[in-house]
């Protein structure tokens, strides 16, 4: 399929959010046909799904992609059909071939960095933000310097309990500390990815016993809870990032949104989404 030519409206739309955000009203516009045709399946186990592809190092430079595509499919997404290949193949490559596509930039930095506590080491993806493990080893560091006591632990403890998450996540997908990822842009999915696609959404997804054993509180995440009645008002968000989980068959996941930014851990059960 032939990439569709730019007129001088979206040059300049795109030139608009080159510094760093990303509209997602006009990207829907480009991916009407196939959203549509996602609407039934599975909102959480489609948006799970690219939102475990996120985990695969070889499709690192791919972030701002698979991100508004966990965005788009968790907001669209209204039946109960499992993700197959098909379907997930198409969307990664459609969403490829107009805005998002030319605004995915080589990786700038390693794909899994390391934050280093008093209570522990913590595996995090940098995604393509050059730095960003520095920048938050910092803000763990200042929240150490906080004197004990109760309005401090209501900061560091669901920190923590993300940190813990992103752990496990990483643990989950074999990722080592500070492993590269790849500086190339996926056009499609490597024929792995999709024979194995039914997979990638256990990466991300956790039952509450899964919390119990790695240490999390639920009630440490509930500060970060995204509320269900957002969920259809995300196509109008801009892309940021979103860590997320439902409480009951709990998805985590990188995915993008202002909004979501400041509560990434929407606390809703999937029969809420209906």
């Amino acid at each position: 399929m032939n990439k569709p030519s730019l007129s001088p409206e979206d040059l300049m739309a795109m030139m608009a959010d080159i510094g760093g955000r990303t509209d997602l009203g006009p990207i829907v516009a480009e991916l009407e046909t196939c959203l549509r045709d996602t609407q039934s399946f599975d909102p959480l186990r489609l948006a799970a799904t690219f939102g475990g592809l996120l985990t695969v190092p070889e499709l690192q430079s791919n972030c701002l992609r698979l991100e508004a595509l966990v965005h788009l499919t968790l907001a669209v997404g209204d039946g109960r059909s499992k993700p197959n290949r098909k379907i997930v193949g198409r969307l990664f490559e459609e969403a490829g071939q107009g805005r998002i596509g030319f605004k995915e930039d080589p990786a700038e930095d390693i794909f899994v960095t390391l934050i280093v506590t008093p209570r522990g080491d913590f595996r995090v993806l940098e995604g393509i933000w050059e730095s960003a493990g520095f920048y938050l080893q910092r803000i763990v560091n200042l929240l150490e310097l906080l004197p004990v006591g109760d309005l401090a632990n209501q900061l560091r403890e669901p920190v923590y309990a993300l940190l813990r998450l992103s752990d496990v996540v990483c643990q989950r997908a074999s990722l080592a500390r500070y492993q590269l990822g790849s500086d190339k842009r996926a056009e499609a999915l490597p024929a792995s990815v999709l024979n194995t696609v039914s997979t990638w959404a256990e990466i991300v997804s956790f039952t509450e016993a899964d919390f119990k054993e790695h240490g999390i509180a639920l009630e440490h995440l509930v500060a970060f809870g995204f509320p269900a009645d957002q969920r259809a008002r995300l196509p109008t968000r801009r892309l940021e990032i979103l860590l997320w989980s439902d409480f009951r068959s709990c998805i985590a996941m990188a995915s993008s949104a202002s909004f979501c930014r400041r509560r990434p851990v929407p606390p809703f059960a999937d029969s809420s989404l209906r």
